[in-house]
């Protein structure tokens, strides 16, 4: 070997070597941009996924938020209806016609004929047909228990009359009157007492329009 082949040869070696560390230069480079590309990458993710999380709590929110909206919604028509269920429920009871019961007859005419013979006189409202088609059961529940029964008589009031009045002759006839009061009340007939010294008959009752 001479000596210009042992300096080329030098030479490339001096080359290969700068080459060599080129290249672990390079790959140093190279693995550092891909830390930082890794830790990029990573951070973007991370972005995303809080991104999307915030995204699906605002619409879980806005959904909870809507929910709530419509319950106090149908809280608030629940309301309503029952509203109008109660004034619906209060006219009823005031245009339903007052009946006795047919289930109460047979317990109301055994109470009664334990006191036949007692004179009761009915009288109702002129005019109200539904007072009068009341006093007119009424009267037949009496005759058909042994009651001395007048009536039924109309007649016209100065003053307004509702519900039914209990009227005795006085204090004597006072514990049969209250006796008529409770039979009345347990079929849901509500009545109030007057002293009426003009009645000839041992009770009386006066049956007004509806309450």
């Amino acid at each position: 070997m001479n000596f210009s082949n042992l300096e080329f040869i030098t030479k490339l070696s001096g080359v290969v070597q700068i080459l060599a560390i080129l290249l672990v230069f390079l790959g140093g480079v190279l693995q550092a941009s891909k830390f930082f590309l890794d830790k990029r990458i990573n951070s973007m993710k991370e972005d995303f996924t809080r991104n999307e999380k915030s995204q699906s709590q605002l619409v879980i929110s806005d959904l909870q938020s809507t929910i709530k909206q419509q319950d106090q919604k149908i809280e608030q028509q629940t309301k309503q209806v029952e509203g109008y269920q109660k004034k619906l429920l209060e006219v009823e009871l005031k245009t339903k016609p007052r009946i006795i019961p047919e289930d109460k007859l047979k317990s109301l005419r055994a109470d009664l004929t334990k006191h036949k013979g007692v004179s009761i006189e009915i009288t109702c409202v002129m005019g109200d047909q539904e007072a009068f088609t009341f006093s007119t059961q009424l009267k037949a529940l009496f005759q058909s228990s042994g009651w001395t029964v007048d009536g039924v008589n109309q007649a016209m009031y100065t003053a307004p009359i509702k519900g039914m009045i209990l009227t005795i002759k006085d204090d004597s006839a006072k514990q049969k009157a209250e006796y008529i009061f409770h039979l009345l009340k347990a079929i849901g007939l509500n009545s109030r007492g007057e002293i009426n010294p003009n009645i000839k008959s041992d009770i009386g009752i006066v049956v007004g329009a509806r309450e």
